[in-house]
């Protein structure tokens, strides 16, 4: 279940990861987040950031000119 969705489209690297850390601050854990990206940077960088944060990247879909990302709090 999605909790909130982020149009981070426009953004670059790393302010797409900046905006992702921004408001999974102020949820709960096991809280989600849909982030859409239209960088293409994001594809390395956001699970790498997942990574090293310990946010759980539950998935990434590519569409026709963005990405979506799932990401949970943990």
């Amino acid at each position: 279940m999605i909790d909130k969705t982020l149009d981070l489209k426009g953004l670059k690297c790393p302010a797409v990861e900046f905006e992702i850390a921004k408001e999974l601050f102020s949820m709960d854990s096991g809280s989600v987040v849909e982030a859409i990206s239209d960088d293409p940077v994001a594809e390395r960088e956001v699970p790498s950031w997942c990574e090293q944060t310990g946010n759980k990247l539950l998935g990434m879909e590519e569409g026709d000119s963005s990405l979506k990302f799932q990401i949970m709090k943990p």
